[in-house]
């Protein structure tokens, strides 16, 4: 009897919202997606490894939901791809947020964000920047001039030299 008791509860906890069994899951799909959808230079604040982040995607995603520029394309895959609202799953919203996992250990993070950005505001980068300050976490931040959202598609361009150039300094003196 006590061994089904044990199975019974295992079954609950891997069922149940908690941060190893569906939290892992949830954010490897949001990572791909960030990868496919915000762009390619995107890492999160909850690095697991230590090493320095470099961020230039959403780190607020319920305000980011609820203030994009661009609602129609980004609400609806938030939507597809978290289930439901902001008002509907907040915990998912906020376990989703980068700044939640914001605290004295996150690692040294360079942010790099298009002036021109048509997806991530940036509101975005500030929300991030308050946060990583608030913590006293080494940062940098790069608002780039004329750059669209996917800036770094381009090799040749002035602000994917320039966001190269930096990154490559950043991980040189963090690493």
């Amino acid at each position: 009897m006590e061994k089904n008791v044990n199975v019974m509860v295992q079954q609950k906890q891997l069922t149940s919202w908690r941060p190893r069994g569906f939290y892992q899951w949830l954010l490897t799909i949001l990572a791909v997606i960030a990868f496919l959808v915000i762009g390619y230079m995107t890492y999160y604040i909850w690095n697991p490894s230590g090493l320095p982040n470099i961020m230039s995607g959403p780190a607020d995603m319920t305000e980011f939901y609820n203030n994009d520029p661009s609602p129609d394309y980004v609400q609806s895959v938030m939507e597809t791809y978290i289930g439901g609202t902001p008002s509907q799953f907040p915990d998912r919203y906020t376990i989703l947020s980068p700044i939640s996992y914001i605290q004295e250990n996150t690692p040294p993070t360079i942010t790099l964000l298009g002036a021109s950005d048509r997806i991530v505001p940036e509101e975005q980068a500030e929300i991030l920047n308050g946060k990583l300050k608030e913590n006293n976490i080494p940062h940098e931040f790069y608002l780039l001039p004329k750059a669209d959202h996917i800036f770094d598609l381009v090799p040749d361009n002035l602000s994917t030299q320039f966001a190269y150039e930096k990154v490559k300094a950043f991980l040189q003196k963090y690493n």
